[in-house]
């Protein structure tokens, strides 16, 4: 990574006010600059194990000690793009074989979105209709087009708009586990010192808009209660379906210290302990729910 530049990390997970369990997983492990977010298919059997194992699977091949990364500079982007599809199709093939393995769990499929901080520079893979956003300078800007039927490119070159209207909008076109081969998309961003990545499930961006996502990310430095306030505001919204998000800051120690010299340290001490996690820019981050369906990391 790029000297003096690490990745700080925080996020967290809630079941929502109108769904009785959380299908959504997440992942956050700045030592490897990775992030994951997966939300398990709606209608279908077990979304939760389908979510987990995806994210499960992808972040032990990025950890895997036989896969090197490249280096500073040394980053190869047709690599770096193969690796992380490589990691989701292998995803893809485990939920798959579970379906078949167990009847329970036949059908289980699960949207999934990865970012990746390697060599200085910002890669996003992605399955489904969880999305990535970066904030730089408190503009705001999606990375992702949802894979579904309301904005796949290929359906609307291929179909009239009178019949895709008569087609459920937020059915999926792609995602883990759907079909026995996926591709994912795969895209490399330019990172720079102070830049915010952002992964969320449609839980949050279905009810906030990106320039409501962009205002709380000025508001709140600290990414723990950044996201917990995310996550409320969602609920306020009336929480229509799991709700998760995710968050990575590019940036220095130093300007972590100065956020932490300014009213960030009143948002900390205000904010209940219930819904703020610390992170500390370390360890492996990942969506253990209390009974309450808050998570916890």
């Amino acid at each position: 990574m790029t000297p003096g530049l690490r990745l700080y990390t925080g996020g967290g997970t809630h079941a929502g006010l109108q769904r009785r369990s959380n299908d959504d997983c997440f992942a956050a492990v700045p030592e490897l600059g990775l992030l994951l977010v997966a939300d398990g298919v709606g209608g279908r059997p077990a979304g939760d194990v389908a979510a987990k194992l995806a994210v499960d699977t992808v972040r032990d091949a990025v950890a895997n000690p036989e896969t090197t990364w490249p280096d500073e500079g040394a980053a190869d982007p047709e690599e770096v793009c193969r690796r992380l599809r490589d990691a989701i199709a292998l995803a893809n093939r485990r939920v798959r074989e579970q379906g078949e393995q167990h009847a329970l769990l036949t059908g289980m499929a699960t949207t999934l979105v990865a970012a990746m901080v390697t060599a200085g520079r910002l890669w996003i893979a992605h399955a489904g209709d969880s999305r990535a956003y970066l904030l730089r300078a408190s503009q705001i800007r999606r990375l992702t087009v949802d894979h579904s039927i309301a904005e796949d490119a290929s359906l609307r070159a291929r179909f009239k708009p009178e019949v895709l209207a008569r087609l459920p909008q937020a059915d999926l076109t792609r995602g883990v586990g759907l079909s026995d081969s996926i591709s994912a998309d795969v895209d490399v961003h330019e990172l720079r010192g102070g830049d915010v990545v952002v992964l969320a499930t449609d839980g949050l961006t279905d009810v906030m808009e990106e320039a409501e996502i962009a205002s709380v990310l000025d508001e709140y430095h600290h990414l723990e209660v950044a996201a917990s306030v995310l996550i409320d505001r969602a609920n306020a919204r009336g929480g229509p379906d799991n709700i998760t998000v995710v968050l990575g800051r590019w940036a220095c120690e130093l300007v972590l210290h100065l956020f932490a010299k300014t009213a960030d340290v009143e948002d900390m001490e205000e904010a209940d302990e219930d819904d703020a996690w610390e992170s500390g820019g370390g360890g492996d981050l990942r969506g253990a729910r209390d009974p309450r369906g808050r998570g916890r990391m």
